[in-house]
Formats: structure tokens, C-alpha cells, sequence
């Protein structure tokens, strides 16, 4: 229990997955820590915030996807000249991101 109060007292919801899986497992601590660091001045709102950002989705989220939506629309908008395909095989590397995937899963 010891190790478990001083894992809970560290974490914030930052870009770390041990951070983001408090959030979403316990979001009212972490919007009384919020609260209690004056980071935000209203426990509800940090707490709504909590709530509606759904911190325990992050896994599922599909960067390639997104990455394809993005670029075309910047594309259309004549804000750059490559294609979403360009984009997506020059400008990116998805190795690090699926292993970091794969070894979450485990």
C-alpha cells in the first residue's frame, strides 16, 4: 500500500502512460491534486476535464489515420504541396510507436 500512495502523490496527467492511466482510472484524486498543486482553481471543472478528455482511449487512437486527415486537409487548403501519401512515407516513422503499442498490450 505504501508503494501504491507514493505512486498515486508523483503522478500528474502528463505524456506518460502510468500518468494517463491515473487519470483515467481515478479521476477524482487526480482533480484534487490538480486543485490542491494550483494548476486549475475549480475542483469540478478539472474534474469535467478529466471526464471529457477520456485519457483511457489514448491506445486506441490511430496516429497514421490521423496524420492522412491532416495532411489532406492541408492540402486542399494549398497550405502544402504534397500529397497525404507523400506526407505520410517521407515525414513519418510509426516503428516506435507500434512497439510501444505492442509491448503495452503485454
Amino acid at each position: 500500500m505504501q508503494t501504491d500512495t507514493r505512486r498515486r502523490r508523483s503522478a500528474s496527467c502528463g505524456p506518460s502512460s502510468r500518468a494517463a492511466d491515473l487519470c483515467a482510472s481515478d479521476p477524482p484524486f487526480v482533480a484534487q491534486q490538480m486543485v490542491d498543486r494550483g494548476f486549475v482553481p475549480s475542483y469540478d471543472y478539472a474534474l469535467q476535464t478529466l471526464h471529457d478528455i477520456r485519457y483511457n482511449r489514448w491506445r486506441d487512437y490511430d496516429a497514421e489515420a490521423s496524420m492522412r486527415f491532416y495532411a489532406l486537409r492541408m492540402h486542399e487548403t494549398g497550405m502544402v504541396k504534397s500529397s497525404p501519401q507523400e506526407i505520410i512515407a517521407t515525414g513519418t516513422n510509426w516503428r516506435f510507436l507500434d512497439q510501444l503499442k505492442r509491448e503495452l498490450k503485454t
